[in-house]
């Protein structure tokens, strides 16, 4: 009989024990937190071999490789994507020798490393497929008994991890582990139920969880797996949350208290039960001391009613925003015009108030107020929109970038702006902060897409990975558009995938091309949403050379540079910019453009205020 087969026959009788964390376990014995830490299968193996031998002499019966990032998308970041296979069968090699007859060996593979990346397309699935067969086949090739997928909130990625372990790795079985929060879903917006579903769809041997909030939220996901399949299922949690303490990590939960959960994990049916990160040795020892040779639970699974959180049904209980709150009442009828106002760089609001009640009277639709436009230090937009709703009587269009706020700050301050009345928002990447040596660093959790799906799942009444909010938080959703490369085909399928995660309006970069000003209307019919041009008064040459050097996204054609070094500053220069601003406006509403987007320059409420009025003639004509 195989080992495979000796695994899946112990994993069907008896209670298995995994092993603990293998990062945070060689980050304690002195490897540094950005090292690559799978080349350490190659140049440090002893300190690799010393983690695998602690978790073997605690008593696990499955030992992971260290390869969770070993795939060529992580390993390229660190100019090792040629070392694919000699990190994967080093790693396998390594837990294989210290595994010996009596211990199973799981092949680790994580996600791919693409949110490194915030501006990078997704990963298409089948080079995701491709990447994942090159890994798998080296760690096959090492004598690994399994595949064990970690960490996974992707659906997607998990998807093509199995198919690609069923293509490299035909004989060895996997187990799909996903990382749920909180008793529900991941943070990809996936439920339990669905991830259940397709990962079998796809092959895998059995499913599970693991890192997350720590083992008393593991076990709410195990015991809604219990009752949604008789497969077998493992739990690998994480050892709570951490704390920071003098520069490091430091994980509470103790040994005791872990072994007790596992014996709940246990009591539920769960046929592999081990720990990710700060689990140690003495924390699996304390759980084999519990668990080690147990029988499986004689419970009956899969048998217990479990109510899976589903889109459309929240959607119909808690609507969306009502349609009369929304801007796009208005589509059609007369220009949506979206102005926007940064807000003050310090604590001096009645700039910003007194421009936004210009540009209301004016009769511009929203006041948009950008996030640190630029990656510069401003007053939170979120409370400047407050102020200018009630004291400008101006309703706010507020962005939200992936770069200021992680997961959980997207949560909750979209909640926070819509329970302040705020009732659009702008899903934004958000340029980068700048070089990590200055000290300023960028979040990047999700990039705009994945801020669409926040909102989306907001609006139907709950987060993204499932946990009832109370009620919709009835938010119109806009997007970004950038026409400004030699074709708008790539822009195009960015923002069809946005449409796709919820968007329902957008608002272009500037634009100073007229050709490509006319090209945008058409180029995005098709996506099924209003995309509204972006327009700025250029003030001065010194201005028009700035926006064209160094502001990302944005390109000036020569003649437009020429007719602003004509007339350098004054008032001669600021009505030069008024009428290229007015005449870009004609081209885009001649081509079919739904409305404009106003950006204002140094604060210049009262130029905005012209071209509101100015666009308001012009869709008259």
């Amino acid at each position: 009989m195989g080992r495979s087969q000796r695994f899946l026959d112990a994993l069907r009788t008896r209670v298995l024990v995994g092993d603990g964390a293998m990062g945070t376990e060689l980050h304690a014995r002195g490897h540094a937190s950005d090292e690559c830490y799978e080349s350490l299968n190659t140049k440090a193996r002893d300190a690799v071999r010393e983690v695998l031998a602690a978790y073997v002499n605690a008593g696990a019966d499955v030992i992971e490789t260290n390869t969770f990032r070993a795939n060529r998308t992580h390993l390229d970041t660190f100019g090792l994507g040629d070392k694919v296979f000699e990190f994967n069968y080093r790693g396998a090699r390594l837990a294989r020798a210290a595994a010996g007859r009596d211990v199973f060996v799981a092949g680790s593979v994580g996600p791919l490393s693409v949110a490194a990346n915030p501006g990078a397309e997704h990963v298409s699935d089948s080079k995701a497929v491709h990447t994942y067969e090159e890994q798998m086949g080296a760690l096959a090739a090492g004598g690994v008994d399994l595949i064990l997928l970690e960490t996974f909130t992707d659906l997607r990625q998990i998807r093509a991890a199995i198919r690609a372990a069923r293509s490299a790795a035909p004989e060895l079985p996997v187990l799909a582990q996903m990382a749920f929060y909180e008793g529900h879903g991941s943070l990809g917006g996936v439920s339990i139920g669905q991830a259940i579903e397709e990962m079998l769809a796809e092959g895998a041997s059995g499913v599970g969880v693991n890192c997350g909030r720590g083992f008393a939220d593991a076990l709410r996901v195990v015991e809604k797996m219990a009752a949604l399949t008789d497969v077998p299922i493992s739990v690998y949690p994480n050892a709570g949350l951490p704390e920071a303490r003098e520069g490091r990590l430091v994980y509470r939960q103790t040994p005791a208290y872990m072994a007790d959960m596992a014996e709940r994990m246990a009591a539920v049916g769960v046929n592999l039960i081990g720990g990710c990160c700060g689990t140690d040795a003495k924390s699996i020892a304390a759980i084999a001391a519990r668990l080690k040779g147990r029988a499986l639970s004689p419970r009956v699974r899969g048998r217990i009613d479990v109510v899976e959180p589903s889109a459309a049904s929240a959607a119909a209980a808690t609507p969306t925003a009502p349609v009369e709150t929304s801007i796009l009442r208005h589509l059609g009828k007369e220009p949506l015009i979206v102005a926007e106002l940064d807000p003050p760089r310090g604590m001096n609001t009645e700039r910003v108030l007194d421009g936004a009640r210009k540009l209301r009277e004016a009769g511009a639709h929203l006041i948009s107020m950008a996030e640190n436009p630029l990656a510069s230090i401003r007053m939170g937009n979120v409370g400047m929109a407050y102020l200018v709703k009630r004291d400008a009587g101006a309703e706010p269009l507020v962005h939200f970038t992936g770069r200021d706020r992680n997961t959980i700050g997207l949560h909750s301050d979209l909640m926070g702006a819509a329970a302040l009345g705020v009732r659009h928002v702008l899903a934004v990447t958000g340029d980068p902060a700048g070089a990590r040596e200055s000290g300023i660093t960028s979040v990047y959790d999700v990039n705009s897409i994945g801020i669409c799906k926040i909102v989306t799942a907001l609006n139907e009444g709950r987060t993204l990975h499932g946990v009832d909010i109370g009620r919709s938080a009835g938010l119109t959703l806009g997007v970004a558009f950038n026409p400004n490369f030699r074709t708008m085909t790539g822009q195009v399928k960015k923002l069809r995938q946005k449409v796709d995660a919820g968007a329902r309006f957008a608002l272009s970069q500037l634009v100073y091309d007229r050709a490509r000003m006319a090209e945008i209307p058409e180029g995005v019919r098709a996506c099924g949403i209003p995309v509204l041009p972006g327009v700025m008064p250029l003030v001065s040459h010194r201005n028009a050379l700035f926006m064209h050097h160094e502001v990302p996204g944005v390109h000036l054609p020569e003649d437009i540079l020429a007719r602003m070094e004509k007339h350098p500053t004054g008032p001669d220069a600021e009505n030069e910019g008024l009428d290229i601003a007015r005449e870009m406006i004609d081209v885009a509403l001649a081509a079919g453009a739904p409305g404009i987007y106003l950006v204002t320059p140094f604060q210049r409420a009262d130029l905005t205020a012209t071209l509101v009025t100015y666009v308001r003639k012009a869709w008259k004509k």
